[in-house]
């Protein structure tokens, strides 16, 4: 089967989350960059900004019966809006470009936009002169203006959500975290963080659908054998912090903190610190900033540690990490 086709096949995000839809949004409004730098090239400005490129190029084009079918089967009934038209001209312009190299004018992974739309839940819809994603809309604007605008979304980003999901999670790359703006910075494609990886330079794994808005993030530090695992709340603060350091050649949970906020901003209100010990030991503080002393008390008790332990620090071996349920009194 043809790889595009395998796929939109493939299980769709159906979660109709906030950052779902801002992402959406920004793939929608990179669809028309993209397509209106394409139908200048092409002259086809009439049919911006849905089209089929191949057909404008080589209206001879066809594919093979097969695949034309098990397309048809894929799109039509499944998805809404104009998105049947473009899902195939998507199929149709890599199987042409994969037989003659397409004009240098024309952008680079053209159709991305909207099948990273689909994979995350999206359509596309035109109504006079808006374009229409579920929940949001804007103005289409002229082709002129569509075209002279900067990328509206990262390449890597674009790749991330390209990515076929075959672990428990969706996995992206950046070099850091920044916690103040709650973003990722200098998005990374998963090559250059295996490279990082394997010369033992820092690097940060972004957990979820979205990888500008992850459910989560763990800073790894290859050389040390740490990994640090932060797990977020809807309001994307640091709600739970789980740090792994390379022992007896696995990873273990030597320390976390679990924090509850204020419900209207960002501070914090208590904070609950443990460290562990593979033996079996536990030692917790807890703090509250509402309190003149913040260390309101301390304890140590004996916990089960099945469950702290992680395979060995393997590139790409995400899942155990981003597992959420760690604690367990003995």
């Amino acid at each position: 089967m043809h790889d595009l086709l395998r796929l939109l096949q493939a299980p769709r995000t159906t979660e109709a989350t906030p950052a779902a839809e801002e992402t959406n949004l920004l793939l929608a409004r990179e669809w028309l960059r993209r397509s209106a730098v394409a139908a200048m090239a092409l002259g086809i400005e009439a049919r911006w900004p849905f089209f089929d490129a191949a057909e404008a190029i080589d209206p001879s084009f066809d594919l093979p019966a097969e695949v034309a079918a098990e397309l048809e089967r894929t799109v039509l009934g499944a998805v809404g809006g104009r998105m049947p038209l473009l899902l195939c001209a998507s199929v149709r312009w890599q199987m042409l470009c994969a037989r003659t190299a397409p004009p240098a004018s024309i952008p680079e992974g053209l159709y991305d936009p909207v099948v990273a739309l689909h994979r995350n839940g999206g359509a596309l819809h035109a109504e006079h002169h808006m374009i229409l994603v579920p929940v949001h809309g804007f103005v289409k604007g002229t082709i002129e203006a569509n075209a002279a605008r900067p990328p509206w979304i990262e390449d890597a980003v674009l790749q991330a959500l390209l990515a076929p999901n075959t672990a428990r999670h969706r996995y992206a790359y950046a070099h850091r975290w920044f916690r103040g703006h709650k973003r990722p910075i200098d998005v990374l494609t998963e090559e250059q963080a295996r490279q990082r990886h394997e010369r033992g330079e820092g690097y940060v794994v972004l957990a979820g659908d979205d990888p500008m808005r992850p459910f989560g993030f763990a800073e790894v530090g290859p050389a040390a054998g740490a990994v640090g695992v932060t797990f977020f709340d809807e309001r994307m603060r640091c709600r739970v912090e789980y740090g792994f350091r390379r022992m007896e050649a696995r990873s273990f949970l030597g320390d976390a903190t679990i924090r509850t906020f204020d419900d209207a901003t960002d501070k914090v209100l208590t904070a609950d610190i443990y460290a562990f010990t593979p033996d079996g030991g536990m030692r917790s503080e807890h703090h509250d900033t509402r309190q003149k002393d913040h260390l309101v008390r301390t304890a140590q008790l004996p916990v089960d540690t099945t469950m702290l332990w992680a395979p060995p620090l393997r590139f790409g071996d995400w899942d155990d990490y981003f597992r959420f349920e760690r604690l367990r009194p003995n």
